[in-house]
């Protein structure tokens, strides 16, 4: 009998699972379907980011508060973005004379957003921008398939915003080789080259991107 070979290199590496694979099929069609939408609005001067404010903003305004200008604040949560990050969006927007500024009836020190002319004219064309690609991206699919994973990823996501809020994971302890003892504890421990203190030691986590377009492209 002829022997299986042991030189393999995914020995010890777990088989993939349907959840890990579907998530990784997920993301490389996202980051697909992104390149193409942000080389079909280079002529239209917006990033995918921006077409997707744009778009918030246009359905607010038809569909839940007609007439009602729409905070920068109240934006960023519908964009799932830092206020600083929706704040580098709308002006890139107001630049283009897409988006306009306007008092608050209600709070003299805020600020509402509403769509220009031309704002309005340019959700129209990425919402045909966003129609093609798709249509492109998923023409060799099956629309029954193309049903049933749009029916799966709604109910994925409803069932997540239904988990409860979970608590930060507890901080990863540093590997030790075998054989070196214990981890030494107490006043006399010194602290390892790795181990940051002092006024350099980082005090949190790095801020989001800018523009933060990664995050709100899709919708």
């Amino acid at each position: 009998m002829t022997s299986l070979p042991t030189d393999r290199s995914d020995v010890g590496v777990p088989a993939p699972d349907g959840a890990a694979e579907l998530a990784d099929e997920l993301s490389r069609a996202m980051k697909r379907i992104r390149h193409r939408t942000v080389h079909r609005l280079e002529p239209y001067g917006l990033t995918p980011g921006q077409g997707r404010a744009l778009r918030v903003l246009a359905h607010a305004e038809r569909c839940e508060s007609p007439g009602r200008a729409m905070r920068l604040s109240e934006l960023a949560d519908r964009l799932n973005v830092a206020p600083r990050s929706a704040t580098t969006v709308v002006d890139a927007l107001e630049q283009g004379a897409l988006v306009e500024r306007v008092p608050d009836p209600a709070d003299r020190r805020s600020v509402g957003l509403v769509l220009t002319v031309a704002g309005r004219a340019a959700v129209e064309q990425v919402a045909q921008v966003r129609h093609e690609v798709a249509e492109e991206y998923f023409s060799g699919a099956d629309p029954a398939d193309v049903a049933a994973m749009l029916r799966v990823l709604r109910a994925a996501e409803a069932a997540h915003d239904r988990l409860p809020a979970r608590s930060a994971p507890p901080a990863a302890q540093p590997v030790r080789a075998a054989g070196s003892g214990p981890t030494p504890t107490g006043p006399s421990a010194a602290p390892g080259p790795s181990t940051p203190i002092g006024p350099s030691a980082p005090t949190g986590s790095a801020e989001p991107p800018a523009d933060a377009d990664a995050r709100v492209t899709g919708h």
